[in-house]
């Protein structure tokens, strides 16, 4: 498939007035897929391309960095336990394309380098991975369990200006759980509870350049703890 690359893009460093330059092409996806009795599984590959601006200050140059992710899904089917009972594990890997790995979204510190598919500094080099383990169990016909888990871990090149600059980034688990009831068919009512962990693994001097620091300050490490109703109907 070719996809929109603005909806997965993450953005770029804002260091040195870097910033997003548009869409120059879209993600190109191949996926292969078994399904089968036991359960399925699948592989997944993707090519993306970034496009950032430095701003006048500093060259006004454009730049474009190409980036890619792979990724590996396998669900197993648990009838021994109950009926739709499954069990489901998958592995990501990325290159400069942090959604590919399911990284980049909003952290609970809302630190900005979170959504970064690239770190320009005389190299375009971001690497990341994620780890999930999945399982479901249904209590009755009518009420399920869902029971999530997940590590990710993303790194960044080599840079003149922060010194062991490839030790550093950020990592984060989470772990969440689904308690749901389908009173009637296509009607779900359901209680989401969730938690994170955040680890900025920047060091104190790193942090002091202002590079990477919102206006709120960022934190060595944050938790963060919700609970949602979810209410879905189907038509």
């Amino acid at each position: 498939s070719f996809e929109d690359s603005s909806v997965s893009r993450g953005g770029v460093s804002t260091d040195g007035g870097f910033v997003y330059n548009g869409t120059r092409m879209p993600d190109v996806i191949g996926a292969l897929r078994l399904k089968q009795g036991w359960g399925e599984a699948s592989l997944i590959g993707g090519y993306h391309q970034t496009t950032f601006n430095e701003n006048a200050t500093v060259g006004g140059a454009n730049h474009t960095a190409t980036g890619y992710g792979v990724m590996g899904y396998v669900s197993i089917n648990l009838p021994m336990l109950a009926a739709g009972d499954s069990i489901a594990f998958q592995a990501a890997f990325e290159r400069n394309a942090l959604k590919f790995a399911g990284l980049g979204g909003a952290s609970v510190n809302g630190w900005q380098n979170n959504t970064v598919d690239v770190y320009y500094n005389g190299t375009y080099s971001q690497t990341g991975y994620s780890l999930l383990a999945y399982f479901k169990h249904n209590w009755t016909p009518s009420v399920s369990s869902e029971l999530e888990g997940s590590y990710g871990n993303v790194r960044y090149s080599n840079s003149a200006s922060l010194a062991s600059y490839t030790t550093n980034g950020y990592s984060e688990f989470r772990i969440g759980h689904l308690l749901a009831w389908h009173p009637v068919k296509n009607m779900e009512i359901g209680l989401d509870t969730a938690y994170q962990h955040y680890h900025n693994k920047f060091n104190a001097s790193q942090i002091a350049t202002g590079f990477f620091v919102p206006a709120n300050g960022i934190k060595t490490n944050e938790n963060d703890f919700r609970v949602q109703l979810r209410l879905k109907a189907s038509f």
